[in-house]
């Protein structure tokens, strides 16, 4: 357990990190009313999402062996790592065409 807490505090410290870079890149301040709603929403939906559908499969695999998955925090972060660089190519390719 004490392991889940510790990859989810990194976890948001991290979506917290590309929040901001990704708030700079666009123009806006990070902590103007818009930056502070954008970096608490994708804070929530990085490490969300990833907790989310990394969590499912690991549930069911806890609940039949009843221990944790080993691969349960390198799918996590995976997970994120992927939703972090689609956000971010968005925000460059956005930022390049408009």
């Amino acid at each position: 357990m004490n392991q889940i807490i510790k990859h989810l505090l990194l976890m948001i410290i991290a979506s917290l990190f590309l929040a901001i870079l990704s708030i700079l890149l666009s123009g806006n301040n990070p902590f103007s009313s818009f930056g502070l709603g954008y970096l608490l929403s994708q804070t929530v939906i990085l490490t969300g999402i990833s907790f989310l559908i990394g969590g499912i499969p690991s549930l069911i695999i806890y609940f039949v062996k009843n221990k944790l998955w080993k691969g349960f925090f390198s799918i996590i972060w995976i997970i994120w790592f992927l939703i972090g660089v689609f956000s971010m190519a968005g925000q460059i390719l956005y930022k390049m065409n408009g």
